[in-house]
């Protein structure tokens, strides 16, 4: 793996660059070859790259994922012959459960347990 930026290059030389496993002292030379910078600066571009914001909204996304879920989970209940009902109180009481569990498996760290 490797770590950059605008002024500087660091290439892993780790057997295991995986992330769990990484030492991120980048100015350790036993963990990481850093690059010479005069070459980092003999690539500088002469116009930066254009940057497009998003078209749409994470919030619009969102609202529209929640709406696809609701629909697949009342489409699979009614052709089971089951009812549904979207309780909005109780999603809300339950999103703070939600956040925690979904940073927990990206994380592997669970809030509160450290």
């Amino acid at each position: 793996g490797c770590v950059f930026n605008n002024s500087e290059f660091f290439a892993s030389i780790q057997r295991d660059d995986s992330v769990e496993q990484c030492r991120f002292d980048l100015f350790n030379p036993a963990f990481w070859k850093q690059m010479n910078s005069k070459y980092i600066g003999a690539c500088h571009r002469e116009k930066p790259p254009r940057v497009f914001g998003s078209t749409s909204t994470v919030a619009a996304i969102e609202a529209e994922l929640e709406k696809e879920v609701e629909n697949g989970i009342r489409s699979w209940r009614s052709e089971k012959g089951m009812s549904c009902t979207v309780d909005d109180s109780l999603g809300f009481v339950l999103s703070p459960a939600l956040a925690a569990y979904e940073s927990e498996r990206v994380t592997g760290f669970a809030y509160g347990n450290g």
